[in-house]
């Protein structure tokens, strides 16, 4: 018998007749392996969902708790930090690291990390213990607890002008004692009952207390400080028999966080310009405060009449002075 081959040809796409039995097997054995994979697939996955939704539900319960456990333990701290407060004294990392890096700028000094924590904690502690509340922001107020005595002063006592209750002061009487540094304060506010500020209605403060002499006393011995590191001359800063009460000394350290008004803050630097030793520190709270615009033009109108401020830096919303006794400044000391 002849058998003939016959030529495959793939000419016009079409499939020869000897490989449509072989192409119509393997096109059924795939749809046949589609399905059963298909359906095993789908086998396992109906198996995983009860499986995976157990689990959601239990990590939704256990979140649940856990966040309920956060909110019970966060009440009471927002009621030490956060409440019955103009702002409150809470801090984020970032808002501390940007502060440490003020500081650096400021103070040269670049390990801050324990130190600052510490500040916090006296921060926290003296407003706990004391009567009242300290004035400013937690940025502000831990920024000038930490850079005054970075700032390393001559050896001299300490001026606070504008007190509100006292605690500041008492606070960094200790800040320069941990640094092993003992300084006397003179503390100089009307203490009328109420904070005194351009533009303020003279209501009664956030916190409830009086501002009063008995309380910034009180605050002051509760922050530490013994009776013979303080004393207090109550009277306006512009008055003559206060600048004569605290002008018997001259002073290494100044804080300057009394009348805000560009008249009251140039009033303040001439007056304190007078009775600085040379090398001094002022500091000049508010000072880039926006609600405050005066502070920052008084220092410069006092600065345009020769006053020997020198701007070393600023840290959150204060500025850092350096005092430099010209010799006008020698002769007035002398004359006095």
């Amino acid at each position: 018998m002849i058998v003939h081959r016959r030529t495959i040809s793939r000419q016009g796409g079409q499939i020869p007749s000897l490989l449509r039995p072989v192409t119509r097997a393997r096109w059924t054995l795939r749809r046949w392996a589609d399905r059963v994979l298909d359906e095993r697939v789908e086998g396992a996955i109906a198996r995983r969902i009860p499986e995976q939704q157990h689990s959601v539900e239990a990590t939704v319960d256990r979140l649940s708790k856990s966040l309920a456990e956060v909110e019970r333990d966060l009440f009471p701290v927002r009621h030490l930090l956060a409440t019955g407060r103009r702002g409150n004294r809470t801090i984020t990392e970032p808002q501390l690291e940007r502060l440490y890096q003020q500081v650096r700028t400021v103070t040269g000094v670049q390990r801050l990390a324990g130190y600052g924590r510490q500040t916090y904690r006296s921060l926290i502690e003296l407003e706990l213990r004391g009567v009242g509340r300290i004035a400013g922001s937690t940025s502000n107020v831990l920024g000038k607890l930490m850079t005054t005595p970075l700032l390393a002063p001559p050896p001299g006592p300490v001026l606070e002008i504008g007190t509100l209750y006292g605690i500041f002061a008492g606070g960094l009487l200790r800040q320069f004692r941990r640094l092993g540094d003992a300084r006397h304060v003179t503390v100089v506010d009307p203490l009328v009952g109420v904070q005194l500020q351009p533009g303020s209605m003279g209501g009664g403060d956030l916190s409830g207390s009086p501002v009063v002499p008995e309380l910034v006393l009180a605050n002051l011995r509760l922050s530490g400080a013994d009776d013979d590191e303080f004393r207090l001359i109550q009277g306006y800063s512009t008055d003559p028999d206060t600048r004569a009460a605290a002008g018997d000394r001259s002073y290494a350290v100044v804080i300057v966080d009394g009348d805000h008004s560009e008249q009251g803050v140039y009033e303040d630097l001439r007056w304190v310009a007078g009775c600085c030793v040379d090398g001094a520190v002022v500091v000049l709270d508010d000072f880039d405060d926006p609600g405050w615009p005066g502070v920052r033009t008084g220092f410069e109108r006092v600065c345009a009449d020769g006053a020997s401020f020198t701007l070393i830096g600023t840290v959150s919303t204060s500025a850092y002075l350096r005092f430099e006794a010209s010799a006008g400044d020698h002769r007035q000391r002398r004359s006095r």
